[in-house]
């Protein structure tokens, strides 16, 4: 079944899908574009984009007919009088929502969440092979990375070798801004790499990920720069457990929840574990954090399929921090790891 009939299954009777979310866009139609929105009704699927996409549009999407007027709000003709019109609340501005009812008087309009998101959480087998692609990039890349770091690099330096080796290895771009943190920087959970020179004694983070067709890859390995002192063991050892104990965990039906208690759990120093207060994953895709998110209040299972994060971390102020990260693919009897590389405190320089 395709993912527009997937959608159109969906919808009840006398309903109609007005998707603005390019990511969206892109998950049912294949589309990748600055500019365009999609209308599902019960019986069609309409791509509404302009002129610039018009052999880029025709040569890439699947399932759908092609506009390219130049409409971002589609014509009023496209629907039947009275029907609904479910838009997503989410990405719709108060602007739009404004403009839409100007365009569509005769349209009842109802805000939904989730509805495409939440086909998008079981990933197919093409969409895992393509982050399996993905992540082993990522991995190749930090391992030739990693052979060339040295005390007197700055963190705008390493990101940069990082990122131009995962397009050299084949990737068709990065799935986000690498974070390279060092030193105390390394205690910031999204550090933005500056300027700052590597030190002996540093501690050295690295939060990264490649994409190949869109899809994203997520990776955080800790470094220590020379022999590392003995409370970063102590955090790494903290880290480890925790992520460790998250993975094991992971299993098709397991909860969310319980899954995010027992990583905790297994941090068993209070002053660490106070640190950690971010969440423990995420689901990975066409979006580098989407559905599911991992907290202690969720009420989801665990699928086979999903591709998620585990990412404990621990983070003291003024002296360095330690994240370990990997994405994992459910299966049907626990998981596989797509983002396999030494969960050691690799010593560099």
């Amino acid at each position: 079944m395709s993912r527009i009939t997937r959608t159109q299954a969906l919808l009840k009777s006398g309903e109609a899908l007005y998707v603005t979310d390019l990511t969206n866009i892109a998950y049912l139609c294949r589309f990748e574009g600055s500019f365009g929105s999609l209308v599902v009704t019960k019986s069609s699927a309409t791509l509404f984009t302009d002129s610039r996409y018009a052999l880029k549009a025709k040569n890439e999407t699947v399932d759908v007919d092609i506009d390219v007027n130049g409409h971002h709000i589609p014509p009023v003709e496209v629907f039947e009088d009275g029907i609904t019109v479910l838009f997503e609340k989410t990405h719709v501005s108060v602007e739009l929502f404004e403009r839409l009812q100007n365009a569509w008087p005769r349209i009842t309009l109802t805000g939904r969440s989730g509805l495409v998101e939440g086909l998008r959480i079981v990933k197919d087998s093409q969409e895992i092979d393509a982050i399996r692609r993905a992540s082993a990039i990522s991995i190749q890349a930090l391992t030739e990375t990693i052979k060339s770091v040295r005390a007197g690099q700055t963190e705008l330096q390493i990101q940069r070798i990082l990122e131009s080796t995962m397009i050299d290895l084949g990737a068709d771009g990065i799935a986000f801004d690498s974070i390279v943190a060092t030193g105390p920087h390394s205690a910031i959970p999204h550090h933005s790499p500056t300027q700052r020179i590597l030190e002996a004694g540093d501690l050295l983070k690295i939060d990264f990920g490649a994409a190949v067709n869109g899809y994203k890859s997520d990776c955080t390995r800790t470094f220590v720069i020379g022999p590392p002192s003995q409370w970063q063991l102590d955090i790494h050892k903290q880290v480890l457990a925790a992520q460790s104990a998250g993975r094991g965990a992971i299993c098709d039906g397991a909860s969310i929840s319980e899954v995010n208690r027992l990583a905790r759990q297994a941090m068993t120093n209070p002053e660490f574990a106070a640190t950690f207060k971010h969440g423990l994953g995420h689901g990975v895709g066409l979006a580098i954090h989407e559905d599911p998110f991992f907290s202690a209040n969720s009420t989801a299972k665990i699928e086979s399929g999903m591709v998620i994060t585990i990412e404990p971390g621990i983070y003291l102020a003024g002296r360095g921090g330690v994240r370990i990260e990997d994405t994992i693919v459910v299966t049907p009897h626990g998981y596989e790891n797509l983002t396999e590389f030494s969960y050691d405190l690799i010593s560099l320089g």
